[in-house]
């Protein structure tokens, strides 16, 4: 025989209660938000006072077991993730050789298939096309 509603409500709050139950509040990886915490526990009241509620009809029971549904997928996407890893290259700044006048504004060196602008003289490129831009004159 098929559930009823209410049965299925009633089995929903269960697992709902089970989840809460295994999860660590806080905001570390890992871990769930205290506010999403909260929220899941407040729907998870919600659906118990729908249930203790005499004369509730069946589509009730059904419409809170979507509601509660809802905001179970809700805290369970809430969980704190890693941040992605980034490498952050390194990087050196350089100076242009040149005279003064030459070193003046905005100036691009067309080099290996890419540009490097300098402004006012300077600029800030990773450390390999560094090393090549000093090893082929252009900068110190």
């Amino acid at each position: 025989m098929a559930k009823s509603n209410l049965d299925r409500l009633k089995d929903a709050i269960s697992a709902a209660i089970e989840l809460l139950s295994q999860m660590k509040a806080g905001d570390d990886p890992g871990q769930y938000p205290i506010a999403a915490v909260e929220t899941f526990q407040s729907a998870i009241k919600e659906a118990e006072s729908l249930v203790a509620t005499d004369g509730a009809e069946p589509s009730q029971f059904e419409v809170g077991n979507h509601v509660l549904n809802e905001a179970r997928e809700a805290f369970i996407s809430s969980k704190v993730v890693e941040p992605p890893n980034q490498e952050i290259p390194d990087v050196v700044e350089l100076t242009l050789i040149g005279t003064p006048s030459q070193c003046k504004g905005s100036h691009s060196i067309h080099f290996n298939g890419g540009i490097v602008t300098f402004q006012e003289g300077k600029t800030i490129v990773p450390s390999v096309l560094g090393d090549t831009l000093i090893k082929a004159g252009y900068a110190k």
